[in-house]
């Protein structure tokens, strides 16, 4: 199974200013195993709409319109958490 990860935060780049730290963000998707989970930076999202997830036994769904944005990421999403560190 996978994870959806969510930051929070300004828009990430790789430059000096921390936070949000570039680094973190790598190790986040480190985390994640391929093509079972996503990171998203909320700020990233496209129109600032609001990011709508389902969370069922199944784990977190991004509504259907934000599943085209996942598959673009080539992401699934799924309900395990994983461990870190």
């Amino acid at each position: 199974m996978g994870a959806t990860i969510l930051a929070s935060s300004f828009p990430i780049e790789d430059d000096d200013d921390d936070p949000p730290c570039i680094r973190a963000k790598r190790e986040y998707q480190l985390i994640l195993k391929p093509g079972r989970g996503a990171f998203v930076c909320l700020a990233d999202e496209p129109d600032a709409e609001p990011l709508e997830l389902t969370v069922s036994r199944y784990g977190p769904k991004p509504s259907r319109r934000r599943m085209a944005g996942f598959a673009a990421l080539g992401t699934g999403v799924g309900s395990e958490a994983l461990g870190h560190g």
